[in-house]
């Protein structure tokens, strides 16, 4: 027998013949879509369908049939249907083609007067040079605090809807998190994400905002239902208060300069260059100092003197024909400071917006200085990490993962990445974030977002009047 599946098609006669047997009867069939308004009624259509299609030598695809109520909602010709909502999702590896408009007296233009919502067009070239190898966690629960979890929302995109009371994220028809709602104290959805109109008036009416931001990690706003979260306005006056103390703000950048620091002897240590072992005894030294100073002035000092020597380590490691010497910037002017400033944009953006989602306040920072819209707390706050953005450009240079005609050299723009080499850089910098790291002290491993979240909520507590912070280490 034939089988009837998406890559077949009944020829015209045969068409004609199937919907004949089906029309004038209780259920309504359109190219094998059917729609009934009871359970039993299903079951009947079911029945019915394979006695047609047997009837025409053809033979129903098990794998692709199921019945789901337009609660659960359905996929269809690159549509998603739920609810009185269509959402033009497009089809798989490719783009799908402009969609055209329903008959004005067919079921699908009376289903829904709404528009479709289009997918983002950056996210979905983004998406394409992602690898298909998975990685864990895409969705995933953040940190257990007493106002309750963060759920976070990365990768590929996925569906966040409602039911009994419980958050409910799918992806590719899989469910991927289930979380009871009065658990959650917020909901980020960082990258392309559908969430359905049900889910977040759950989420508004037990205030849990909802966080939109680009695959990228910039901001792009919130739902929210205008009652102060668990903070409030006080942590930000805490803050204000803490951070303009100098005996205070010296607590917690002492904490993050000494991280960074620890991360770029590790990071040379790992690849010994030249004189690793003077470089070495160097950084000791102003690890040390560093958790001594009393002044941000002086702790400025001892990270300046610190970094100098670790790019100097980093020049004998990065082949000649990259012309690196020494970090420069705004334009960086050749292809490692190119990707070193890329990357910390990238890293930036990410822990601007994480700031916003624990409830801190992002322009006022406890290190370096506020200036225009800069953020100085995420400044802050990313020094931990930074040697992330570096591993990740030094091994894609030294591996020939990108070679110097993957670069142009602009008077005015400085060294920037052709399109190609754009791509497989963000695609390494992206799996890097999204890979479990341990830290010193902890027996699981998170994604370096998760413990950029942890992070911040160390820094509440501190806050608080709770225990010291502390920044992160990377075992």
């Amino acid at each position: 027998m034939q089988r009837l599946d998406d890559k077949s098609r009944m020829s015209g006669d045969v068409h004609v013949r199937f919907r004949e047997r089906l029309e004038g009867r209780f259920l309504r069939a359109t190219r094998l879509v059917i729609l009934c308004k009871e359970r039993e009624q299903v079951e009947q259509a079911a029945l019915l369908v394979k006695q047609s299609l047997a009837e025409i030598d053809l033979e129903l695809n098990e794998k692709k049939s199921g019945v789901v109520s337009f609660e659960q909602g359905f996929k269809y010709l690159g549509y998603l249907f739920m609810n009185d909502m269509v959402l033009d999702i497009g089809g798989k590896g490719k783009k799908a083609d402009k969609p055209k408009p329903p008959p004005p007296n067919s079921w699908m233009a009376k289903l829904g007067k709404r528009l479709p919502v289009v997918i983002e067009e950056f996210s979905e070239k983004r998406e394409r040079g992602r690898s298909d190898t998975p990685r864990q966690p895409q969705v995933t629960a953040l940190g257990e605090r007493k106002e309750g979890t963060l759920l976070m929302v990365t990768g590929r995109s996925a569906l966040i809807t409602t039911k009994d009371g419980r958050i409910i994220a799918s992806r590719d028809d899989e469910q991927v998190a289930d979380i009871a709602i009065n658990g959650l104290s917020a909901i980020l959805l960082l990258g392309n994400h559908h969430i359905t109109t049900p889910a977040i008036r759950v989420a508004l009416r037990h205030n849990v905002p909802i966080h939109l931001a680009r695959r990228g990690g910039q901001y792009d706003g919130a739902v929210w239902n205008g009652r102060p979260g668990a903070e409030g306005a006080a942590l930000w006056l805490r803050q204000q208060q803490v951070f303009t103390d100098p005996p205070l703000a010296i607590r917690p950048a002492r904490q993050v300069v000494m991280a960074r620091i620890r991360h770029m002897r590790e990071t040379l240590r790992q690849r010994k260059p030249t004189g690793f072992y003077d470089q070495r005894r160097i950084l000791g030294e102003s690890l040390r100092n560093a958790g001594k100073v009393e002044q941000i002035t002086a702790l400025n000092g001892v990270e300046g003197a610190a970094t100098r020597i670790y790019y100097q380590a980093l020049a004998q490691l990065i082949p000649e024909e990259y012309g690196f010497n020494g970090r420069n910037r705004r334009p960086p002017r050749d292809p490692f400071n190119a990707l070193l400033s890329l990357g910390y944009t990238i890293l930036y953006a990410h822990v601007e917006t994480l700031l916003r989602v624990d409830g801190l306040y992002p322009w006022t920072g406890f290190y370096h200085q506020p200036h225009g819209r800069h953020a100085a707390l995420a400044s802050d706050l990313m020094e931990p990490f930074r040697h992330l953005v570096e591993r990740v450009s030094l091994t894609l240079l030294i591996r020939k993962g990108l070679k110097p005609q993957d670069f142009t050299l602009d008077p005015q723009k400085g060294c920037r990445l052709t399109p190609t080499a754009l791509r497989t850089y963000l695609k390494q910098l992206h799996e890097r974030l999204d890979t479990p790291l341990l830290a010193v002290g902890e027996a699981v491993a998170l994604t370096p977002l998760q413990h950029l979240h942890q992070q911040n909520l160390s820094l509440v507590t501190w806050l608080r009047g709770g225990n010291e912070f502390d920044a992160w280490v990377m075992r």
